[in-house]
Parts: structure tokens; sequence; C-alpha cells
């Protein structure tokens, strides 16, 4: 007996108007909010992984961000 293949979904991708309102909505007059959404949806990024972002583990000269514990435990 074969099992039928669940057909994949295609991501949905955001157009430049909409990730720049999902920006403007962050909350608070700092940056801090908008700062993490930026990060979150640049580097794709779960919720989770950015909450646990240090300022050591962003290495802003290589342009890469290295992530801890990420899913799958491995870091």
């Amino acid at each position: 007996m074969r099992y039928q293949r669940a057909a994949k979904k295609i991501p949905i991708v955001l157009s430049v108007e909409e990730v720049a309102a999902i920006l403007e909505a962050a909350p608070g007059p700092g940056l801090k909010y908008r700062a993490a959404f930026s990060v979150a949806y640049g580097g794709g990024l779960r919720a989770s992984e950015v909450t646990h972002l240090k300022i050591s583990d962003i290495d802003s000269d290589r342009m890469l961000i290295r992530v801890e514990q990420g899913k799958g435990g491995f870091g």
C-alpha cells in the first residue's frame, strides 16, 4: 500500500509595504522592538531564538548571527 504525499505549501512572502507596516507597528518609543522584529524577519529566526540573542552573538563585520539553542537544541 502506498501513501499519498501531502502537497507542500508555498511559503507566504511579505511585500516591502507589509514588512514596513509591521516594523512601524512595533510598540514603544524606542528601537528595541523594531530591532527585534528586523532581526527576526531578516534572519529568519523564531521568537525564542530572538529572545535569547546576546550582543556577542551578532558579528557585524561578517554579517552573521550566531544562534545558540535553536530548534533541535544544538549550539
